[in-house]
């Protein structure tokens, strides 16, 4: 019997020792499984050295039956050309003990993880090389190399994307059920329900798409923002990246936001409704308000990682491969978990290397980004939040002196794409007229949920001073209807609550609103 195989030392599975028995029990049982690690996985990758006979004798077996071996086949084959390794009655007593674990851990979370961690793998055994050829000078081949890197990188996977069944249903219905339950927040549980039907903590499903639509200058930064905030209080992890803006701009934004939720949610004396860049300034010169700027600083650094990509040029191809490396560096670092949503402002900056020829119509250009931001969800399994902008007919109709009289956004409006539209599971359009903005007011209209009926509007009360465009602190209600209610949002909030001056809504008022207007 051979040496177990050493193609470099350094690499090993990055699990537990039960979860590593449970891979090795797998590889015994399950033959698809077994094809897929072929060239991938190799004995010395086991910690244990006994698993990594196990499955070296598997291996040896398979290229000389050139057939998957049964369990008996191994045993046997061990029993008579064991080379006096290990006692045979270890060699059997840990075979069992493979086959007992894989019992106990899916291989469906074991695929998932395994994927993740070669993928990581191929950087650590090419990076090297290709800093390498960098240092030296060498810049074209170390890009060269970097390039199939990443291609080879791309390719790994040990997750089964060959032919759906349907008799697995009580696992899948289990799965799905939850992944509704551990849906991400959007900051209002109105929102939530009004995205996802049967919510019960979030409205962003895994693997799903959401474009924020909007007018210029009217929220759209600002509503991404606070949802990021959101997710990171309840300690989701986000990636955020932006193509427009001043970056230091964004992370004081982003910095007020956060700092503004915490305050608002704690029901803080001084500062209730949030702060604005000019008392975290002030709070800055006290030891007390150091301490809670690092607060919010800390959890920041933690569960939000902020990448601007500001270039000449930019095209989706050159944004996908910093997505991915954010996605993998932060699953190396957290046992192959990455992020669970991804925040794009916005989109539209980009174009595409498939237009460098100048052939392609702008509208096609939007629609190739936005799809790459699809597919990376499903690929990653992270909910993709972007932004787009309306046209400049939707820019009138949000001051309201459209065409189409008093009413919210819908897809129509969109800027020069509509079939962007058509790529993502959620659309949800910003309205905010002058008179909302003085009111501190903001609609959000569902145009489009895959997961529920559209057409919910959310008003809810702002706070734009300190970036923060909505919170269940600060009040909502809604209505089924994308007509604009823009001069009677101040009464549809005070429904459900006190009016803003403290005092109590008169009976009357409520009875005249649920049966006229809701």
């Amino acid at each position: 019997m051979g040496e177990v195989e050493n193609i470099n030392s350094t690499f090993s599975l990055i699990f537990n020792e039960e979860a590593q028995n449970a891979v090795l029990g797998h590889l015994l049982l399950d033959q698809k499984f077994f094809i897929q690690c072929l060239g991938k996985i190799y004995p010395n990758y086991f910690n244990n050295s006994k698993n990594a006979i196990i499955y070296s004798s598997q291996l040896e077996l398979f290229k000389k039956k050139h057939d998957f071996p049964t369990l008996n086949d191994v045993l046997n084959y061990y029993d008579v050309y064991n080379n006096k390794q290990i006692p045979y009655g270890d060699f059997k007593s840990q075979f069992e003990k493979c086959i007992d674990c894989k019992l106990s851990n899916k291989l469906d979370t074991l695929r998932e993880k395994m994927t993740a961690w070669m993928q990581a793998m191929v950087f650590k055994k090419h990076g090297v090389n290709a800093i390498n050829l960098y240092n030296s000078g060498r810049v074209g081949e170390a890009l060269e190399l970097m390039t199939k890197i990443d291609k080879e990188r791309r390719e790994i996977s040990f997750e089964d994307t060959s032919r759906i069944i349907f008799g697995d249903f009580e696992d899948y219905l289990k799965k799905s059920e939850e992944n509704i339950k551990n849906a991400l927040p959007t900051g209002l549980k109105l929102l939530d329900k009004a995205l996802l039907e049967g919510s019960e903590n979030g409205g962003l499903l895994r693997g799903n798409t959401t474009i924020v639509m909007a007018p210029t200058d009217s929220g759209k930064t600002s509503t991404l923002i606070t949802m990021a905030c959101h997710n990171v209080l309840t300690e989701h992890p986000v990636l955020f990246m932006t193509h427009e803006g001043v970056p230091e701009d964004i992370k004081l934004q982003t910095l007020c936001c956060m700092m503004s939720l915490i305050e608002i949610k704690n029901k803080s004396n001084r500062f209730p409704n949030g702060l604005d860049r000019l008392a975290i300034y002030e709070l800055k010169e006290t030891a007390e308000g150091r301490k809670k700027i690092k607060y919010a600083t800390d959890l920041l650094d933690q569960f939000l990682e902020y990448r601007p990509y500001n270039k000449p040029g930019m095209t989706i191809e050159d944004v996908e491969p910093e997505i991915l490396r954010a996605q993998d560096s932060r699953a190396a670092l957290n046992n192959g978990k990455g992020f669970d949503l991804l925040v794009s402002d916005y989109p539209a900056k980009l174009s595409t290397r498939m237009a460098s020829h100048g052939h392609m119509p702008w509208h096609i250009v939007k629609q190739v980004v936005y799809d790459y931001y699809v597919q990376l969800a499903i690929s990653n399994k992270f909910h993709s939040l972007l932004a787009i902008q309306t046209n400049r007919e939707g820019y009138k109709t949000n001051k309201g002196h459209g065409s189409g009289g008093q009413r919210l956004l819908t897809p129509d409006d969109v800027a020069d794409s509509y079939n962007v539209t058509q790529l993502a599971n959620n659309i949800i359009s910003v309205n905010r007229d002058d008179k909302s903005m003085l009111n501190n007011l903001m609609t959000l209209l569902v145009c489009k949920s895959k997961n529920s009926k559209t057409g919910k509007a959310i008003v809810c009360r702002t706070n734009f001073g300190c970036r923060v465009t909505h919170t269940e602190e600060l009040g909502s209600t809604c209505y089924d209807n994308s007509d604009s209610m823009r001069n009677l949002v101040n009464s549809l909030l005070d429904i459900n609550e006190i009016k803003m001056d403290g005092t109590p809504v008169d009976e009357s008022i409520k009875q005249a609103f649920k049966e006229n207007i809701i």
